[in-house]
Parts: C-alpha cells; sequence; structure tokens
C-alpha cells in the first residue's frame, strides 16, 4: 500500500507500506486505518493508496470515521487490558525498512563500485 501524507506546507512525503497495524504514526500524530480510506484503482493492478493530511486525524476519504475510531480504541483498549503492545505503524521502522530494501536492491551496483575502487586505488595514489 502506497501512503501519502499531505504536510501543510505543501510537502508530500509517499511510503511503501504493509497494512498489519491498526494505527500509523505520522510526523503529526497516530493516524486510524480505516475501512474506507484505503483507494484502489477500477482493475485494481496499481497498490491502493491512502492519503493522510497534517492536522487532520482520521485519513482522507473516511466516511465511517466515527465507528473505526472507536473500533481501533476499542482494540488499543483490550490490548492494554491483556498487556499486550499496542498496533501501531512506526515511522522509523517504515524508513528502516525502506533503506534495507533499497540496500538489497542495489547490491550489486555498490558491490561493483568497490571493486573497481578496490583496483584503481593503487594506481591512483602510487602503492608497491
Amino acid at each position: 500500500m502506497k501512503l501519502i501524507y499531505l504536510s501543510v506546507n505543501g510537502k508530500m512525503r509517499l511510503e511503501n507500506w504493509n497494512g498489519n497495524k491498526n494505527t500509523i504514526e505520522m510526523p503529526d500524530g497516530v493516524h486510524p486505518l480505516t475501512n474506507d480510506s484505503v483507494w484502489h484503482d477500477a482493475k485494481r493492478r496499481r497498490p491502493p493508496v491512502m492519503i493522510l493530511t497534517q492536522g487532520a486525524f482520521p485519513p482522507y476519504g473516511a466516511s465511517m470515521a466515527h465507528t473505526d475510531v472507536s473500533n481501533v480504541l476499542y482494540s488499543s483498549e483490550v490490548a492494554e487490558k491483556v498487556f499486550r503492545p499496542q498496533s501501531v505503524s512506526k515511522m522509523w521502522h517504515r524508513q528502516f525498512t525502506a533503506a534495507f530494501r533499497w540496500l538489497v536492491a542495489s547490491m550489486m551496483y555498490l558491490f561493483v563500485i568497490a571493486l573497481v575502487a578496490w583496483s584503481i586505488w593503487p594506481l591512483i595514489f602510487g602503492g608497491a
């Protein structure tokens, strides 16, 4: 799923996310994952999109926000009573996952660059 976070100063943050948590942490706080706030294209070929706006609690298009937010609060209360951690998608975890995916995807290029640098290093600096 693609998360689009729109801030009031005109900046947009685009993130990839696996929808396995009840709430999503963004710079302005926690936003609930509601049933009607996920947008799909007509043929469902592209990943779904959820639009979050800075300062607005429910995501864009959430008409059932009252019932969905009460369900999210109820599930967090139940998790608290049974001593389980809250189901929140943290920003740092999503950024760490994105960095790891980038590193895995570009590992071959980084290896080739390191190999070329290792072979050229003695020529440039006169190693003997």
